[in-house]
């Protein structure tokens, strides 16, 4: 399935549940999404312009607190259950670096916190069908979401589970060139995404698919901010790609492309770039479109 089309059965998938609404301290409200708008007050002229499904930035945090609102209504954040399967090596033992190690966990668990969520992240789970079954299974009824990484049989099992319990969308993503197993549905109470563990798909997926995701559950209004800028050499690998966004001394927005190998991920990446759905993909001083990370 297409990226695009992908994307579009996650929020057929968010959908399903109805947010849940908290009214919070003004002072705890920063970076969350307006349920309503509170009620305008006299000489208030930010409130009428705010609506339902906004992010309370700071400028908007503000404005509210300058017009004498102490609280406001926004929608509940999801809560996010972390698998990784697989038979990996804990940090600091023999044999753990490389293809032994599982980087996804503190990957996604990185990118997650990085945007505001507090996921519960699980132990190492085996490729073991029956484990896998009742972890993933526990987690559905407690559970808004959850976001599971690992390889290509590990996916596989995912995807069994909910064709028995749920109801699988997809089992594999395309972008430009690239095709991933990447599976996406319901199981029991919960939208469920199963991601590969290599890291730049991993990000991309996460950024593309797991936000779509977690916004839908919040009632999110308008698309994430992005950058379009030229490329300054076309990247090597398709669908996805580590990037670095520069400014030019001249004033332009630049995309270098990042290569980064598993026991040694670009720490000076601060955006993944996400192959066009075009024939022509990326060139060397073409326009490309990237994603900031977050926290970088």
């Amino acid at each position: 399935m297409k990226l695009e089309d992908a994307l579009q059965e996650v929020h057929q998938i968010a959908r399903r549940q109805l947010p849940d609404v908290e009214r919070l301290a003004l002072g705890r409200s920063h970076g969350r999404v307006l349920a309503r708008p509170p009620p305008a007050q006299a000489e208030d002229a930010l409130s009428p312009s705010l609506a339902a499904g906004m992010v309370l930035t700071p400028l908007r945090v503000g404005g509210l607190a300058a017009a004498g609102h102490a609280t406001v209504e926004v929608i509940r954040r999801p809560t996010v259950a972390v698998f990784t399967v697989g038979d990996w090596g804990a940090p600091g033992t023999p044999g753990a670096a490389g293809a032994g190690s599982d980087h996804a966990r503190d990957l996604l668990v990185g990118l997650l916190r990085a945007d505001g969520y507090e996921p519960t992240s699980w132990p190492q789970l085996p490729a073991d069908p029956r484990q896998v079954e009742i972890a993933l299974r526990d987690a559905g009824c407690a559970f808004d979401t959850i976001l599971v990484s690992g390889g290509e049989g590990a996916l596989v099992q995912v995807g069994q589970v909910m064709a028995e319990f749920g109801k699988a969308h997809f089992s594999t993503v395309e972008c430009g060139p690239g095709r991933f197993d990447a599976v996406g549905g319901v199981l029991d109470e919960a939208g469920l995404l199963g991601l590969p563990s290599d890291a730049v798909a991993l990000a991309g997926l996460y950024l593309t698919l797991g936000r779509a995701l977690l916004d839908g559950l919040q009632g999110r209004k308008g698309p994430r901010p992005t950058c379009r800028g030229l490329l300054a050499e076309a990247p090597a690998s398709a669908g996805f790609q580590f990037a670095r966004v520069e400014c030019s001394p001249a004033g332009e927005l630049r995309l270098r492309p990042v290569a980064g190998e598993l026991v040694a991920l670009p720490a000076d990446a601060n955006a993944v770039l996400v192959h066009p759905a075009v024939e022509s993909g990326f060139q060397t001083g073409g326009a490309a479109e990237a994603i900031l990370l977050p926290g970088a």
